[in-house]
């Protein structure tokens, strides 16, 4: 399957041309807004996957193509087989049955309150406890077991929402 060899080509200190023979004519590569990882400025693609991916693409010398979804989108893009691979993505149970992961990287989650809270949380748990707040967070990313717990919680109270990108989260923010 190609994805799986996509992913394997991506975990290997790769020498310049050294697959080009092997490269599929391009890799669809999907993206979506997730903060520093991938972000759409003047209408291009950037971020530090788009970095990774285009360091692949020179060390390896295949064809990466970007292509942009809403983050939920990319997933189903992906289980189709319209994108070839994706970047900045959770491993989870669901994603296990048709992709394979590689992580590269690890993320430490911010709150980011909209206004100043005379209280200081130490982390999430310490967040739905204490606060009374309203979380928003974007649709279709996958925090971890930990976190999803803390945002369970924060549904069942009525504290949680859910938009489809960040760029929504940081316009409630303004």
């Amino acid at each position: 399957m190609m994805r799986k060899w996509l992913l394997l080509i991506a975990s290997l200190s790769c020498v310049p041309g050294v697959y080009a023979g092997a490269c599929p004519p391009v890799t669809r590569v999907g993206l979506s807004d997730l903060g520093y990882t991938s972000y759409r400025e003047n209408g291009r693609i950037a971020g530090i996957s788009v970095d990774i991916a285009t360091e692949m693409a020179r060390r390896t010398g295949c064809r990466f193509e970007f292509q942009w979804y809403p983050r939920q989108r990319l997933f189903v893009e992906l289980e189709s087989g319209r994108i070839d691979m994706t970047m900045g993505s959770l491993r989870t149970p669901e994603r296990d049955v048709y992709a394979r992961h590689l992580p590269y990287a690890y993320l430490q989650y911010d709150l980011v309150l909209a206004q100043a809270d005379s209280k200081q949380y130490s982390s999430l748990a310490d967040y739905v406890a204490r606060s009374s707040g309203r979380l928003n967070v974007t649709r279709g990313v996958a925090y971890g077991e930990a976190v999803e717990t803390q945002l369970a919680t924060l549904a069942s109270q009525g504290r949680l929402e859910v938009v489809n990108d960040f760029e929504i989260v940081f316009g409630k923010l303004e």
